[in-house]
C-alpha cells in the first residue's frame, strides 16, 4: 500500500512540474522571439521551432492530465483488513443485509436442526476471528432447515421385532414399549403406537409401542385347582 501512494504521489507531482516547465519555456522562448526581431532573423527561426515544441510537450501533457484526471476512473482504494465476526445462531436473511457492505454471504449447504431455528446460520467459514478484505471476501455458511419432521409408520398388527428394527434403524427413534394382553391379537404382536400412525413426530425422538402378551392367564382356574389339592 505504502508503494502504492508514493507512485500516486510522483505521478501528480510529474504531472504538475512538467506543464510548468514547458510553459516557462515557452515564456522564455517568447521573449527570446521578441529580442530576435530587433536582432537576427536566423534567432528567430531558432526560437520559433523552440515555440513550437514547448507548445506540443504543452498539449501532451495537459491531454495526459485531462485523461488521468478526468477521463480515466479514480484508482480503487487500499484494502482494509478487519476480522470476521460471530454471525452463527443468526438470520442469513439480516445478515445478508446488514453485511452487505462488508463480504459477500452465500449459502453452501442447507441441514435440519434441533438446536437453531429454520434460517439461521449453523456455520460459517471464514470463521469467527480471522482476517478477511472489507468489500473482497465471500463467507460461505450453512443454514439450519429446522427440526426435521416425519410422519409415524403404520405397524400396527407387525411383530414387536420388526417394528423395533423399523423404528430405531430406518427412523432413528427411541423406542420404549409396554405389555397388554389381548385376546385378538396373537403375542408379541404390534397393537397401538404413540404417537399414532400418520401423525408428523419430530426426526429421532421417542415413541411408545403398545405390544400383545397374549391371552390374559386364568387365574380363577388356578386358583380352584390349588384349594381343590388342599
Amino acid at each position: 500500500m505504502r508503494g502504492y501512494i508514493v507512485y500516486i504521489g510522483i505521478f501528480d507531482i510529474l504531472c504538475v512540474l512538467i506543464p510548468v516547465s514547458a510553459v516557462i519555456t515557452m515564456l522564455v522562448c517568447i521573449i527570446r522571439l521578441i529580442i530576435a526581431k530587433k536582432e537576427k532573423r536566423k534567432e528567430m527561426k531558432k526560437v520559433k521551432i523552440a515555440a513550437v515544441i514547448s507548445a506540443i510537450i504543452v498539449a501532451i501533457i495537459a491531454s495526459l492530465a485531462i485523461y488521468v484526471f478526468v477521463i480515466l476512473p479514480p484508482p480503487p482504494p487500499p484494502p482494509v483488513v478487519e476480522k470476521m465476526p460471530d454471525i452463527t445462531g443468526l438470520s442469513y436473511k439480516e445478515c445478508k443485509e446488514n453485511y452487505s457492505d462488508k463480504f459477500d454471504l452465500v449459502v453452501e449447504e442447507e441441514l435440519y436442526s434441533s438446536e437453531y431455528p429454520e434460517g439461521a446460520i449453523i456455520e460459517q467459514k471464514p470463521f469467527e476471528d480471522s482476517e478477511y478484505l472489507v468489500g473482497r471476501t465471500t463467507v460461505k455458511c450453512k443454514i439450519s432447515k429446522g427440526v426435521r419432521m416425519v410422519h409415524m409408520p403404520n405397524v400396527i398388527e407387525l411383530d414387536f421385532e420388526d417394528v423395533k428394527k423399523i423404528l430405531e434403524e430406518y427412523e432413528q427413534f427411541t423406542v420404549g414399549f409396554v405389555s397388554e394382553y389381548s385376546d385378538d391379537v396373537p403375542k408379541g404382536t404390534v397393537i397401538a403406537t404413540d404417537p399414532p400412525a400418520g401423525e408428523r413426530v419430530v426426526y429421532g425422538s421417542t415413541v411408545k409401542v403398545t405390544v400383545s402378551g397374549g391371552k390374559e392367564p386364568d387365574v380363577t382356574a388356578d386358583t380352584e385347582w390349588y384349594n381343590e389339592l388342599y
